[in-house]
């Protein structure tokens, strides 16, 4: 039995011919929205024009857009403002060749505060550094005076000290430092120091400075030097005492009213 397999062998189950398919094409197109234009209407355009940094610079015709890029004014100014060189048109220098920086006002802005805090923060530090330099070299200077000071009145206070425990002169004796020198150089011999060493403690001009130096006498002439003992004196004080030696230094130099009484 011979079979035709073009034929449909299930024909006899469609219950119904198949429904015609219509394709359906649609374009949508988008109106394009022409700019309004009016005779009455022109557009100004804007731009900063800083005409200290507008020059020209003489170069060979034909010069590399890499040599034009790299010009020192053009350098010069990148490094000013920042921005990017750019060489217009873009080919070999001729008459109309314009090498540009183009930068915004926010990079020049940003530029210019960063080289202002820079300036600023080194004036201070050098400011500070003198400063410093300056309170250091006071210092310095009134410990140099107060250490020897110290150190002169103690050498020769233990000098006529070991004179009175080899003299044998008790605490409550009533005697010069003269005569201590003299009874000592009568009754001792001794070595390592000169008579006139033993002298000098006689009348001493070490102690006399020693004094003036711990002891500032009093008057407009030692105004300065109180207020330099005070600068360093008034960190060292806390609380009560800050306040209370505070109110006698204006007391003591005249800063505060002392009145008699009627």
């Amino acid at each position: 039995m011979a079979f035709d397999i073009s034929s449909n062998r299930f024909a006899s189950l469609d219950e119904s011919p198949s429904p015609t398919v219509k394709t359906w094409s649609h374009k949508i197109t988008t109106p394009i929205v022409q700019p309004f234009h009016s005779p009455d209407i022109i557009h100004v355009g804007h731009r900063l024009a800083l005409t200290d940094t507008q020059f020209t610079t003489p170069v060979k015709r034909d010069t590399s857009v890499h040599d034009l890029a790299n010009l020192p004014p053009a350098k010069t100014l990148q490094e000013h403002t920042g921005g990017n060189i750019v060489v217009s048109p873009a080919r070999p220098a001729q008459e109309d060749t314009e090498v540009r920086v183009e930068a915004t006002i926010a990079e020049i802005m940003s530029r210019m505060k960063k080289e202002m805090t820079e300036e600023i923060c080194k004036k201070l530090k050098a400011d500070l550094g003198d400063r410093v330099a300056t309170a250091m070299a006071e210092l310095n200077e009134n410990l140099r005076m107060l250490s020897k000071a110290h150190g002169i009145r103690n050498v020769e206070d233990w000098c006529i000290k070991r004179m009175v425990k080899l003299l044998g002169i008790h605490d409550d004796e009533t005697i010069t430092t003269a005569d201590v020198v003299d009874r000592f150089l009568n009754s001792f011999t001794f070595g390592g120091v000169t008579k006139g060493d033993i002298e000098s403690l006689k009348h001493s001009k070490g102690r006399q400075m020693a004094n003036e130096v711990i002891r500032i006498k009093y008057g407009m002439d030692g105004i300065e030097d109180m207020a330099r003992v005070w600068k360093f004196l008034k960190p060292s004080l806390e609380g009560a005492d800050a306040s209370r030696y505070e109110r006698l230094y204006k007391f003591c130099t005249g800063t505060t009213p002392a009145n008699k009484k009627n």
